[in-house]
């Protein structure tokens, strides 16, 4: 029995000092959905010019309606209560939700929670590139929505989220098509 845990951030931007402004996260064991975590954070850091061009309303709510990072922290960490050792799956989360959940959870209380195992939808898409079963457009989490039928990727936290489980449901009918 496996137990996944997908996320999502949106953050002010790409560097290292960037925040998270927004944060999801959803429980699943068996495909079955077992609860969800959404949150908007309050931050210091200014949004970066694509974040302000293309998340500019989700930015404003999370000012609007965001807990400080430190009751984000509680509230994530009384949610995950009980569970450890979970696959974290998502897009690139190697680039940006790994560092973040360390980041701010810190090394310790990260690995408390989860273990060495992920599962990176985009490692999935490059490897499909390489073994020439999808185009390498797919390389592109829009050219991968796209090519599975899922439509266009929200830039929400909490939608992104739930589309992690539904590209991982597509690529697992995609190479276990039933017959």
């Amino acid at each position: 029995m496996l137990t996944f845990l997908s996320v999502d951030i949106e953050s002010t931007g790409l560097q290292e000092n960037d925040e998270c402004f927004e944060f999801s996260a959803i429980l699943i064991q068996d495909g079955v959905t077992l609860k969800t975590f959404h949150q908007y954070i309050k931050v210091q850091t200014a949004p970066s010019p694509w974040v302000e061009k293309h998340l500019k309303k989700t930015f404003l709510l999370s000012q609007e309606k965001g807990v400080a990072q430190e009751d984000f922290i509680q509230n994530f960490l009384a949610f995950l209560q009980n569970h450890k050792n979970l696959i974290l799956l998502g897009k690139s989360l190697n680039a940006l939700d790994i560092p973040f959940l360390k980041k701010v959870l810190g090394y310790e209380t990260f690995y408390k929670y989860f273990s060495h195992r992920t599962l990176d939808l985009t490692s999935i898409a490059i490897f499909s590139i390489l073994l020439k079963k999808i185009p390498s457009e797919c390389l592109s989490g829009a050219h991968l929505n796209k090519f599975f039928n899922l439509g266009k990727i929200a830039h929400t936290a909490l939608e992104d989220s739930e589309n992690n489980i539904n590209v991982l449901n597509k690529f697992l009918e995609f190479y276990n098509p039933k017959e």
